[in-house]
Parts: structure tokens; C-alpha cells; sequence
């Protein structure tokens, strides 16, 4: 009886040469596969982070933002934040906040929904004088339209309605002012506001009107505002914050708009895995 040979080595070479050809690319595709889910999770972890940041930074104490870079340990993770002000935005004055504070909107007419209150305030900052007697006003509604005149000046009509019912009337005039060339509106918007606001918008002449809106800082709801030109050129400016502190504390701020850029870095490899950016406006 023939005994039975044993596995020659050239047997047990092409064995295993198979056995790589299988499991090679079986582990390389494991290894990737875990690769991948490992860098989808570096960059969920990294987006959260950078989410985080941006968050806090833009909802922050706006007193003391100011032109900073700063560098976070999140374990494995570096997160940069950059805090960079936006040129031409700067303020022109040192400003303070709280209710005896200043700012640098200075506008020609206010209008104002303030705390507490039902009630819309405005007044022409030309003469400090009134413009409609203060009254409560739930679906506020004001018209403004401005044309020439022949005296050198622009007249301006303001209408107040609560809805649909017109409750005052009022002409202002303004000195054309060649140089400046503007009209500048300025909305306090200090409470909450439960209703639309409505701007109707007529602006016949070659000037430029401009509509700024200001509000606090702890309004948590933020106000709807409607828009409607109907002719000449109208400029919005939106989103600009004025902080609430009875303190009156010095501000640090010098800038209206800052661009806030958060980056994370994976700490061993060095790689940016997500930048996020954004920008602040607000007004004290």
C-alpha cells in the first residue's frame, strides 16, 4: 500500500498565493470601509463642533467682540476661531450702551415701537419735533412718500394707518443737501411686534432713501417687515442690534459687521475637515 504524500512546497506556495489574491483586497476593503465610516464621523464631529462655535460667538456678549484669532482643544480635534472686522463698516465714535447710550445710525426721522407699550413714537431729528401724536398702533402701517419741491426742498409725506384705518397725516420738508444726497429713516423696533409692520415707499426724486431697522438685542422673535417701493432708489438695512444694558458700560466694539470664520483641524494629521463662516451686525 502507497502511502500518501504530504503537500509539496510548491503546493503550499500557489495555497497561499491564492489565499492573498482572497484576502487582500477582503482586508483592504474592510480597512477602507472603516476608513470612510471613521472620517464620516471626524467630519459629523467636526461640523457639530464648528456649529457650536459660530453659535456662540455670533450669540454672544456683542460688547466685547473685537479682532481676534483663538485656538481650542477638543480632543482630537483643533478648533480656530478667527474674528475679523469687515472694512467700511467702522464705527466713526467711541459709543456706549444702555438706555443713555449712543450709536452711530443718526438718521433724519425716527420711529419707534418701545417696551411696554402698544404705542409707535417717531419724531423729526431735524427740529426734534413730533411727527404723529403717539397713539397705540397693532397692525402698524406707515407711507412715505417724497418729492420735490420748488423751494430747494424735498417734501415728505408720512402716513400712519392701523390696519387699513389711516389715522394721521403728516408733511415734512428736508433741505436738499447735495452733497449727502440721502434721507435716512431709522425703525426702533424695541418690543416684540405681533403683527407685520408695513413700509410703503415712494421716493420721486433723485435721492436715496434709506431705511434702517434697528432692534434689541433680547428680542428673541425677530420682527416682520414689509417693504414696498415704488419708485426711486430705497436702500434696507436689516439686522443691526442695539444692546440693552442699563450699565451703560464702555464699549470695546468698533466695528457694525465682523466675519466670524471657525475652522477644525484634526490634532494628529493636521487636515481642515470643515470651515464654517459667518457675520455679526449689530449697533450700540
Amino acid at each position: 500500500m502507497r502511502k500518501k504524500k504530504g503537500f509539496t512546497l510548491l503546493e503550499i506556495v500557489i495555497t497561499l498565493a491564492i489565499l492573498g489574491i482572497i484576502i487582500v483586497p477582503i482586508s483592504n476593503l474592510v480597512f477602507t470601509s472603516v476608513k470612510t465610516a471613521k472620517a464620516s464621523e471626524d467630519k459629523q464631529k467636526a461640523a457639530n463642533l464648528a456649529q457650536k462655535y459660530i453659535e456662540q460667538i455670533k450669540g454672544g456678549d456683542v460688547t466685547v467682540i473685537k479682532d481676534e484669532e483663538a485656538k481650542y482643544d477638543e480632543g482630537r480635534f483643533w478648533v480656530n476661531c478667527s474674528v475679523k472686522p469687515v472694512k467700511g463698516y467702522e464705527f466713526k465714535q467711541a459709543l456706549t450702551n444702555g438706555s443713555n447710550g449712543s450709536d452711530s445710525i443718526i438718521c433724519d426721522y425716527e420711529f419707534t415701537f418701545p417696551k411696554n407699550s402698544l404705542v409707535l413714537n417717531s419724531v423729526n431729528r431735524l427740529d426734534n419735533r413730533i411727527i404723529f401724536s403717539p397713539q397705540n398702533i397693532t397692525k402698524p402701517y406707515i407711507g412715505i412718500n417724497i418729492k420735490d419741491s420748488d423751494t430747494g426742498k424735498y417734501n415728505i409725506d408720512f402716513i400712519l394707518k392701523d390696519g387699513d384705518e389711516e389715522k394721521q397725516s403728516v408733511t415734512v420738508s428736508k433741505n436738499i443737501d447735495e452733497k449727502e444726497n440721502k434721507i435716512k429713516i431709522r425703525f426702533n423696533i424695541y418690543r416684540e411686534l405681533k403683527e407685520k409692520v408695513v413700509i410703503d415707499t415712494s421716493n420721486e426724486t433723485g435721492s436715496i432713501l434709506e431705511l434702517y431697522f434697528v432692534k434689541f438685542s433680547t428680542i428673541e422673535k425677530d420682527p416682520e417687515v414689509k417693504v414696498i417701493s415704488h419708485s426711486g432708489v430705497t436702500r434696507q438695512y436689516k439686522e443691526i442690534l442695539k444692546v440693552e444694558d442699563d450699565s451703560s458700560s464702555e464699549n470695546a466694539t468698533n466695528n457694525r459687521i465682523y466675519k466670524i470664520t471657525v475652522e477644525v483641524q484634526n490634532k494628529k494629521t493636521g487636515e481642515s475637515l470643515i470651515v464654517y463662516k459667518g457675520y455679526k451686525t449689530f449697533l450700540k
